[in-house]
């Protein structure tokens, strides 16, 4: 039993603090294994995830880049099956996807492969940093951390991850 213990709660408006279902189960589970002693309770706001949206561009600049890469270098889909034989066949957004879902696999509770608009929050986080990681690593293709990422607006840059 560990003496400590990490929860996420909630503050709404005008109401008390409160745990979701699973914290508060993971809280009463803790409670009841406590030993006698003191503990010491730490509350500290949470800046928020990257949304779903933001996620989804994220992933889109991904591919974007890596497809400039590929195209650049004059990669296609041979490059990506380590095939000697050049396929001439261009490597499409579609296709680079299917590969990074088969190549950095994130699954549901139930074992099956889910995509990024089935993933929570923490599971697209964990998918885009495979995916970077593993672009990097096999085509030495740099992909910035997102929150380096800039897209153009108009005359200014805007941050991906803030999204302001």
């Amino acid at each position: 039993m560990s003496n400590k213990i990490k929860l996420r709660i909630q503050k709404l408006a005008d109401k008390p603090f409160q745990f979701d279902q699973i914290n508060q189960k993971c809280f009463d589970k803790f409670q009841d294994q406590a030993k006698a002693g003191n503990y010491e309770v730490t509350y500290a706001r949470k800046l928020p995830d990257k949304s779903q949206k933001q996620l989804g561009v994220v992933f889109g600049l991904i591919i974007g880049q890596t497809l400039i890469a590929f195209g650049n270098l004059g990669n296609d889909t041979s490059y990506i099956i380590k095939s000697n034989r050049p396929s001439g066949i261009e490597v499409s957004p579609e296709l680079l996807k299917e590969y990074l879902y088969a190549v950095c696999p994130i699954f549901d509770e139930d074992g099956s492969r889910v995509t990024l608009s089935k993933m929570d929050v923490a599971q697209a986080n964990k998918f885009i940093k495979d995916a970077r990681n593993y672009i990097s690593a096999e085509w030495s293709i740099f992909i910035p951390e997102p929150k380096k990422i800039k897209l153009k607006d108009g005359n200014r840059d805007r941050d991906v991850q803030k999204g302001a």
